[in-house]
């Protein structure tokens, strides 16, 4: 066994009340509205691909999104491979709210991931991930109904914090083509949001409001399955292998109702920026309920050389309920992405990049204003092999990179529009489970 991956792992875990703080990409108002902003559990080279996973299948990679996919098919290959990926994620961001241009960039780490071979097909994979980010400050100025004298209130929107998600997936394959999976979550983190209000026309007067800090418990359970079939073809009237495969993968993320234990401030806050607080809530506990998640993809590779896929998700967000602190409205949710890689022939095959595009549209569960909010984006991607190959037969040492650029809201229909550039970056590591000793 590779001592370094299990310290490397380890090593994440000490350090990850310190990464933990540094959590947020910068300003986004939408933020706001429940839970925040929910993050996909998929890998930099998913993100190239405009997000699809559930299908892909690639002993060379991290699987975090299905379960099944993750393991050595029964029989199918010959070793199999200790995996630790760690990998983060840069944002520039403009936003568009009330006609007004803003710029901010943020960072935040994306996830680490441990995926170890128990056995010829069982693989276990460990990680540590964001499941959901608040990050938001912005203020608004609405007039006072009813003042004779025409005056407005501006009310100033904080938020920091988010969910964080602990898991461990497994996958067993069951025949060549065909293996199941079953993943296990924990859902945490607290959330801070402060809400205040002046008069317009006096922002140095004394601001009062409201701070609530409420910290998240859930638990997660998410079963899969995975198909991979060979193509055969007709040479000379017999039918033999292609080289070509056909995969598909399914998932169903199901959650126990998420306990809130909320607590909650009157608080003013003067000129000079210093805060007294007193206490409303304490410690009291209320309940959230996230729902569940279907996803489906297929796709077709040839190992080592290219594949092309399409997935699709939906989620029915209609009767979430945060608590009593949400009045949001929420509808059906769904996403849609395609995507494809290729690498290269060349001599050093072990050397050569891989390249990767996408395409991603999301009609998210939020509704503003009587609309609900879509998210489109493109992606690029690539993989480069760095370092030298192990004495142990084990791949080079990856660097995982992709660009993502989209679009949350329009002008037209929405007060907010964000328009934001994604840059992820991971290094992956790979090296044998055991290595058999000869002794001449």
């Amino acid at each position: 066994m590779s001592r370094k991956f299990v310290f490397l792992f380890f090593l994440v875990i000490v350090l990850f009340p310190a990464f933990s703080k540094a959590q947020g990409l910068g300003n986004s108002p939408y933020s706001q509205i429940g839970i925040g902003d929910v993050v996909a559990p998929v890998t930099i080279q998913n993100l190239g691909t405009g997000g699809i996973s559930v299908s892909g299948y690639n002993r060379d990679y991290v699987q975090l999104s299905n379960p099944a996919a993750s393991v050595n098919k029964k029989g199918l290959y010959n070793d199999s491979l200790i995996k630790f990926e760690g990998a983060g994620t840069f944002q520039y961001k403009a936003l568009s709210i009330n006609k007004t241009l803003e710029t901010n960039t943020g960072a935040n780490f994306r996830y680490f991931a441990l995926s170890v071979p128990i056995g010829k097909v069982w693989n276990t994979t460990a990680s540590i991930q964001p499941y959901s980010v608040k990050d938001h400050s912005f203020s608004k100025t609405v007039p006072i109904v009813g003042d004779p004298t025409n005056q407005n209130m501006q009310y100033s929107y904080e938020g920091k914090g988010g969910l964080y998600q602990i898991g461990l997936n497994n996958g067993w394959g069951v025949t060549k083509q065909l293996s199941v999976g079953l993943g296990l979550e924990y859902l945490f983190g607290p959330a801070t949001t402060t809400t205040t209000s002046v008069l317009a026309s006096k922002p140095n007067d004394v601001q009062y409001g409201i701070r609530r800090r409420i910290n998240h418990k859930a638990l997660g359970i998410k079963p899969s399955v995975h198909y991979r079939k060979e193509f055969y073809v007709w040479k000379d009237s017999v039918l033999v292998p292609s080289g070509i495969f056909w995969n598909a993968g399914a998932t169903l993320q199901l959650f126990t109702p998420m306990q809130l234990t909320v607590n909650e401030y009157r608080i003013r806050k003067s000129s000079t920026g210093a805060i007294s607080e007193d206490s409303l809530l304490s410690g009291t506990t209320q309940k959230a309920n996230l729902p569940a998640q279907f996803t489906f993809g297929m796709s077709i590779d040839k190992p080592n050389r290219w594949m092309v896929g399409v997935e699709g998700g939906v989620s029915n967000w209609t009767n979430f309920e945060y608590g009593n602190f949400s009045n949001d409205t929420y509808r059906l949710a769904w996403n849609l992405g395609i995507g494809a890689e290729i690498r290269p022939v060349s001599r050093k095959q072990f050397k050569t990049p891989t390249y990767r595009a996408g395409f991603s549209f999301a009609q998210l569960p939020y509704v503003i204003s009587g609309k609900q909010l879509n998210d489109i984006s493109g992606s690029l991607g690539v993989t480069l092999p760095v370092g030298t190959r192990a004495l142990s037969g084990a791949t080079f040492p990856k660097i995982n990179l992709a660009v993502v650029v989209g679009q949350r809201g329009t002008i037209s229909t929405e007060a907010i529009q964000e328009l934001y550039v994604r840059f992820h970056v991971g290094i992956l590591i790979t090296d044998k489970w055991f290595i058999k000793r000869r002794i001449q």
